[in-house]
């Protein structure tokens, strides 16, 4: 794979596990066929902004599957233990920013912004990037869509 290629997968399927498959290759956007024409030109846009991008109805699966997720296993979310700085840092990251640019962005250190990353993935329980896209959508902490899209 090449490590500059942002992708963003148009596909027929709005099911969870392949959402995860896809983030988990290093897709950023992951439009339905269903949607309009200009939702795939604003995924294409978004990605290559460095931002996520997903579909209106694979966002309300993400946040649904979330919800049952809690309820299930009636977990207190982990958010509230995170710092101002990791809270930032969470949604940098989310947003595509490497840790280099982190550091840069907020006047610190690579190697501080790499321990709070590490912080973020121990307090949150997540493994990979693609978990902490996820679970910034799902959280609202970054938009699905591009931001600047006119609503």
């Amino acid at each position: 794979m090449l490590p500059d290629t942002q992708i963003v997968i148009l596909t027929v399927q709005a099911d969870e596990a392949y959402l995860l498959s896809a983030l988990k290759v290093g897709a950023r956007g992951y439009v339905l066929k269903s949607s309009a024409e200009s939702e795939v030109v604003d995924a294409v846009r978004a990605v290559s902004q460095g931002k996520a991008f997903f579909s209106p109805k694979v966002s309300r699966i993400l946040a649904d599957d979330y919800t049952r997720y809690l309820q299930r296993e009636q977990t207190t979310d982990a958010y509230e233990p995170l710092t101002d700085c990791e809270r930032e840092i969470l949604q940098l990251l989310a947003e595509g920013a490497t840790s280099k640019d982190v550091a840069s962005s907020l006047g610190l250190s690579p190697t501080t912004v790499i321990c709070h990353r590490q912080h973020i993935f121990q307090k949150l329980n997540l493994h990979s990037l693609a978990d902490l896209i996820l679970y910034a959508v799902r959280k609202g902490i970054i938009s699905p869509e591009r931001s600047d899209v006119p609503g």
